[in-house]
């Protein structure tokens, strides 16, 4: 890698983070006004089931493709580079074929115990190719990040938003929808098209990279490859089953103990809605420009480490973690000293301005967190961060049970949720420090 190619490549991913966010607002706009609240409802109701699916098949996966193509490139092995990526592909769709063949055989009973008297059976269905679809895309993403190609993994993300609101836009044209329910499985689908439009551009740049190479070199051990693979996978999987279990949790048990701390039931789903649907997308806004650095720096320091640079590995970790800090500081210092006049510019809500003006202060730990579990996957430290980030979670978990206690109510969810940053925080950077010295003066 050139000197600056840690820089180059973030800030690319970070520009192409910001176009993919514009395209994504002016798709949920149009596509509330076209299908109506209800049908975005219905849409929003089957995420979950759909996040789930996508946990199962492919959190993890394209990570430790990122990092095994990034190591074996700044060896030249290009056999081992493609094998990596056809082997991880195989695993994907396998896990995907499990995963739809569970979901389709179950879709009654999971409409039944999850929606009730809602009929969501033919959405699941029409979730199946898009799982299928995602799961390749994202492997194949991972396979250029590893290659440090950044524009063109940024690029393909841009071919996808910009083909499903196309796709969907002609389709709402052409076939206007005579329910919500066909509204919502219409938004379904559009997630197939860009994705498929997405799969056609990358197939065309990894033909294109890898034109004339052969594929498996006899001396690798095919056992040896699924090895690495799944030892850097699995703990990245736990860790979305992790975050997505602690999500439905809180979803399910934060607004019972609102309503048992004295709240109504309007008042609770109130304040689960402000925190969550409000406040919480301001809270985690730095990861708009943290997030191209998180993505980079994984295989920046796996190909570093693999020559065993140790002080260029130590630059890029103190360059990640000072934009990091001078991203994230001002903003959680903003979030408290106006939190409430920023509640209500933005939501005319005195009680969102309130929550913001709290849960800011966990801002720069959560964005620090962020930023330290990329340098520690990096790092090979996956199963470590998982640990981490479990104890913080239980934390949060464990401080709603304080929300039923009339004296504490929802304060105790904010005190969980601020010292759960700070805990995940501090461990990960103590995993850091035992790791490698890294300070930030250096």
């Amino acid at each position: 890698m050139k000197r600056n190619s840690f820089i180059y490549g973030s800030i690319i991913l970070a520009f192409s983070s910001l176009i993919i966010r514009l395209i994504s607002f002016s798709y949920d706009v149009f596509l509330s006004r076209v299908i109506g609240g209800e049908g975005i409802g219905i849409f929003h109701m089957i995420m979950p089931i759909f996040m789930i699916a996508l946990t199962l098949t492919t959190s993890g996966i394209p990570t430790a493709i990122s990092k095994i193509t990034s190591r074996e490139q700044s060896m030249g092995n290009h056999y081992m580079i493609i094998k990596n990526l056809k082997l991880s592909i195989l695993l994907i769709l396998g896990l995907c074929g499990m995963t739809s063949i569970i979901l389709i055989s179950q879709a009654k009973r999971i409409n039944y115990f999850i929606f009730q008297d809602k009929d969501v059976v033919t959405s699941f269905f029409l979730l199946v190719p898009a799982i299928f679809l995602i799961s390749i895309t994202s492997a194949i993403r991972g396979f250029l990040y590893g290659l440090n190609k950044m524009a063109q993994a940024g690029m393909s993300e841009v071919v996808e938003h910009i083909t499903r609101f196309i796709g969907v836009m002609l389709i709402l044209s052409f076939f206007p929808p005579s329910d919500p329910w066909t509204a919502a499985n219409i938004a379904i689908i559009g997630i197939s098209i860009g994705e498929f439009f997405d799969l056609i551009y990358l197939i065309y740049l990894y033909k294109k990279q890898f034109r004339n190479t052969a594929f498996f070199l006899k001396k690798v051990s095919t056992r040896s490859m699924i090895h690495q693979i799944f030892s850097t996978a699995s703990p990245l999987t736990i860790l979305g089953i992790i975050n997505l279990t602690s999500q439905f949790l809180i979803s399910i048990i934060l607004p019972k103990s609102l309503m048992v701390s004295g709240m109504s039931l309007l008042e609770s789903t109130e304040a689960y809605g402000r925190i969550m649907g409000m406040t919480m997308p301001l809270i985690y806004l730095p990861y708009i420009f943290t997030s191209s650095l998180v993505i980079n720096i994984i295989p920046s320091i796996t190909s570093q480490l693999q020559k065993n640079s140790l002080r260029r590995i130590k630059k890029d970790i103190h360059l990640a973690l000072s934009i990091t800090l001078l991203i994230a500081l001002p903003l959680s210092i903003v979030y408290v000293a106006f939190g409430n006049p920023l509640g209500t510019l933005l939501y005319e809500d005195s009680y969102v301005g309130t929550y913001i003006r709290i849960m800011g202060i966990a801002t720069v730990f959560i964005s620090l967190h962020h930023m330290l579990s990329g340098v520690l996957y990096g790092l090979g430290k996956e199963k470590y961060v998982a640990i981490n980030h479990l104890i913080g979670m239980n934390v949060q978990l464990l401080s709603i049970l304080y929300v039923r206690d009339p004296h504490y109510g929802l304060n105790a969810y904010f005190i969980g949720f601020i010292l759960s940053s700070i805990v995940t925080c501090l461990l990960d950077w103590r995993l850091l420090l035992r790791t490698i010295d890294i300070h930030l003066a250096t």
